[in-house]
């Protein structure tokens, strides 16, 4: 039985990824509204496949979750030649995260900012969703994870309130030393980027390239797929592309990284190597090293 509810999550989460993909006559991917909500169906088809746990099983999952709570608040006062200036700085933070079903876990989270000073104010929101799926097949571990998230701008200064959506998806296999995943990632067709910051997450979309974050422009659709191989076991070598499209552009990303971790010579000493190069409406290319060492 368990078997079976593995093979319905997976074949959910690989029709979902080829709605996305493909413009299919029936599930179109371009203008439409399985496109911005594909995410939903993911979840739905996941929920359904494990349709062997209770709902009261399910609302007591939800009610056992974990929920945490951070609110910083700082006061600055500095003087120019209109005189004293107040300056305050608000930040909350609230987070969710819960296991409603076997191997399925939901994140919910708000991060709310605001500066007030005194002639303006100026309020950042973001509203942000995942869930994910940790699956075993045979010899095949398997991640499948789809987020949402909103993220709002207002100021006192003029008339301005802009907002910006963006959803990802993501599967990633893992099979011994070998790991690869697929991605697909949408930006709403908004007037700001989807470029933001939260707390908890490195980054919000799944499809970002090694060292470039084009994907969050207006209207961006992108692609990634990333391949890893632990070659002996403290050295881990990949390599990822990404491709991604909108109205103004089309650039590509073949990147190749390394990661080294070096007790031999030093305990906890680690490098990391990272390498970009760009294709198509932009050419360049990105280097990066970093030497790490844990005290």
């Amino acid at each position: 039985m368990h078997k079976s509810i593995s093979c319905l999550t997976l074949l959910a989460f690989i029709l979902t990824f080829l709605t996305c993909y493909n413009d299919l006559n029936l599930f179109t991917c371009k203008g439409v509204v399985v496109q911005k909500y594909s995410i939903l169906v993911m979840i739905i088809m996941m929920l359904l496949s494990s349709s062997l746990f209770s709902s009261v099983t399910l609302i007591d999952n939800l009610i056992d979750g974990d929920f945490t709570t951070e609110i910083s608040i700082d006061h600055s006062e500095n003087k120019d030649y209109l005189g004293a200036t107040r300056t305050q700085n608000k930040l909350v933070i609230l987070y969710f995260k819960a296991v409603p079903i076997e191997n399925l876990s939901l994140e919910l989270a708000l991060q709310s900012s605001s500066t007030i000073a005194r002639f303006e104010t100026h309020d950042n929101s973001l509203y942000y969703a995942e869930v994910l799926y940790d699956g075993r097949l045979m010899e095949l571990d398997y991640n499948l994870s789809a987020n949402y998230y909103l993220k709002t701008y207002a100021t006192s200064i003029e008339v301005i309130d802009m907002q910006a959506d963006a959803f990802g998806i993501k599967a990633n296999l893992s099979l011994n030393v070998l790991d690869v995943y697929v991605a697909y990632s949408q930006v709403g067709d908004n007037s700001t980027d989807a470029n933001s910051y939260l707390d908890i997450r490195q980054q919000l979309l799944p499809t970002n390239a090694l060292l470039n974050s084009d994907n969050y422009e207006p209207n961006t659709s992108s692609y990634a797929i990333d391949l890893s191989f632990e070659a002996l076991e403290d050295i881990t070598i990949g390599s990822r592309y990404v491709f991604m499209e909108n109205a103004l552009y089309t650039i590509s990303y073949t990147g190749i990284y390394s990661s080294f971790i070096l007790n031999e010579l030093s305990r906890g000493l680690s490098v990391d190597f990272a390498f970009d190069k760009a294709g198509f409406d932009k050419e360049d290319h990105k280097l990066k090293l970093t030497v790490e060492r844990a005290f």
